[in-house]
């Protein structure tokens, strides 16, 4: 009878679960979307932590800390007010803030080409766009007196 050799047989070691925390207003679905639309899947390969201040902007530091205390990853912060507080929380979870507006007026990064220490993310021009905006309905409203946002 013929022996066989042995094979080592090994299982794959599972793929690390990332986990993200989300620190938001309370209605922000898009962020998670775009995630499991990248392939992070709650539940599967990621672990989505949802910290919310309901817009009342006193909660956010609170919340911040939870993130913290959970042992995230990574933060996604929506709002700068919300930036701010996981900036204050932590100095080294990397930070991704969604939709700052000034980040580089208000402090919180000190250059948006290179941004230093563990905040980094997209910056809403907002301000900038919307007052575009105002010009264009002018001038394709010409008697335009009052605009309410």
């Amino acid at each position: 009878m013929a022996m066989l050799p042995v094979l080592s047989v090994h299982a794959q070691q599972p793929a690390k679960k990332f986990r993200i925390g989300f620190l938001d207003i309370g209605q922000s679905e898009a962020v998670p979307k775009l995630l499991t639309d990248l392939g992070y899947i709650d539940g599967q390969n990621a672990a989505f932590e949802y910290r919310s201040t309901y817009a009342q902007p006193e909660r956010a530091a609170e919340m911040a800390a939870d993130l913290v205390r959970s042992k995230v990853d990574v933060i996604i912060a929506v709002t700068n007010v919300n930036a701010f507080a996981a900036k204050q929380a932590t100095s080294t979870i990397p930070i991704v803030v969604w939709a700052s507006h000034g980040a580089l007026a208000t402090g919180l990064v000190s250059s948006l080409a290179h941004p230093t220490g563990n905040v980094t993310g997209i910056e809403s021009l907002a301000p900038e766009i919307d007052a575009k905006r105002i010009e264009l309905l002018k001038e394709i409203v010409p008697g335009l007196m009052r605009v309410a946002t």
